[in-house]
């Protein structure tokens, strides 16, 4: 499951404008916020160069995002949280 919660935080980044909340997040993922803060704090550990913080409250992808466990059906589980 801590695989597809960190495919899902790159869901986000790729399918919103590569801006991920944690509002978005909780709404895809089904997290209440105080996982959804862990989850991005994990994913950050794993893959610092992916993020950068944004101004209110929200990060961005950085320039130099690549993605790293998000696959094709990922890509497509975004539609339901069922799928993640």
């Amino acid at each position: 499951m801590k695989e597809l919660r960190l495919a899902a935080i790159e869901v986000v980044l790729l399918t919103n404008d590569g801006v991920l909340t944690r509002s978005k997040l909780s709404e895809i993922t089904g997290l209440g916020p105080a996982q959804v803060t862990r989850e991005i704090l994990k994913y950050r550990e794993a893959f610092p160069d992916n993020l950068k913080l944004g101004q209110s409250k929200h990060y961005n992808k950085s320039d130099v995002f690549a993605p790293k466990s998000v696959s094709y059906t990922h890509l497509r589980a975004h539609e339901t949280r069922e799928d993640l």
